[in-house]
């Protein structure tokens, strides 16, 4: 590609709705004209799954499926189900940490790519810095959102608990509140979007900045945001639906017999729904890299808007 300034080549203009529509493709443009990018991305994917597959056989594995043993033989005593919580919260110890890292490297692959087009190696993927920056942002902007859109949820439910006398005056009640806890969330999540992006960029932990810079362009951000959810929705009801019907094809009794509390046979298993449950595998994960693309470079590409430098564009 010609590289030159995102901004010189194509300068948004806030007012109309090519703005949002043209922001909300480049992702999807992305996946077109770098498709290499996104099966690193989907290897590396793969990989990290393996990993903690493994990872998780050799430390909680063993006691999760003991205990899933016992349940099925002797039913689900107290310490049965101690065990098996026990199991369940050492995945999530080892998960959630590796699920944050994994995605803000995602997010810092897909910022690179609009804004540090040079740095191609490796599909653009890193673990620095900049990754844990935006790991940091990422946990605060969770952190602060929930707070904010809790307190006032927490209170429509105090509020409509004393209309119970009244079911409909609580219905309509609940039902406005739970609206406009919605709106107040979708509101939040547009003004501090740019936070995680702005982060990367400026090599600082960013947070209330991106409230003042997507103020003035708030209904842009918002729309291009709105289309962004839209799409992403529709690609993954239809590319998830494919998948977890090949998962159920390829393993569904084995699943249906853990989540009955029981150990799986997996001896009659063969190659086909062994193969249909990678399959399975490998479109989640190419579902998930999509997502990164589609949802992480319009921010980019609006902060490189409202603050330009030199930057790729799509």
């Amino acid at each position: 590609f010609k590289q030159k300034t995102a901004y010189e080549i194509y300068q948004c203009d806030w007012s109309s709705d090519v703005c949002s529509s043209a922001l909300t493709l480049s992702g999807f443009r992305l996946i077109q004209k770098k498709p290499g990018v996104l099966l690193i991305w989907a290897g590396f994917g793969f990989l990290v799954f393996l990993a903690f597959v493994l990872v998780i056989l050799i430390t909680v594995g063993g006691a999760l499926l003991s205990a899933l043993e016992q349940a099925g033989a002797v039913g689900q005593s107290p310490g049965t189900l101690l065990t098996a919580a026990g199991g369940i919260v050492g995945m999530l110890a080892i998960g959630l940490p590796v699920a944050l890292i994994v995605s803000a490297m995602y997010q810092a692959a897909a910022y690179r790519v609009i804004l540090d087009p040079t740095a191609d190696r490796y599909g653009y993927l890193r673990l620095g810095m900049d990754e844990l920056r935006v790991a940091l942002s990422t946990v605060v902007l969770v952190i602060l959102i929930g707070v904010a859109v809790f307190i006032p949820a927490a209170l429509f439910g105090v509020l409509g608990a004393a209309l119970r006398g009244s079911p409909t005056l609580e219905f309509l009640f609940q039902g406005g509140g739970f609206l406009a806890v919605l709106v107040w969330m979708g509101f939040l999540i547009v003004r501090f979007s740019l936070a995680p992006v702005m982060t990367f960029a400026e090599k600082r932990i960013i947070v209330f900045e991106s409230w003042g810079l997507t103020g003035p362009v708030f209904w842009r951000v918002a729309a291009t945001y709105l289309l962004i959810f839209l799409l992403t929705l529709a690609v993954w009801l239809t590319l998830g639906f494919v998948g977890n019907a090949l998962l159920f094809l390829g393993v569904g009794p084995e699943l249906s017999t853990i989540i009955q509390g029981r150990a799986p046979d997996l001896s009659h298993l063969g190659v086909g729904p062994v193969l249909a449950a990678l399959i399975s595998v490998l479109l989640q994960l190419g579902i998930r890299v999509v997502m990164v693309a589609v949802t992480n470079v319009p921010a980019a590409s609006i902060y490189n808007q409202l603050k330009p430098q030199d930057a790729e564009t799509f």
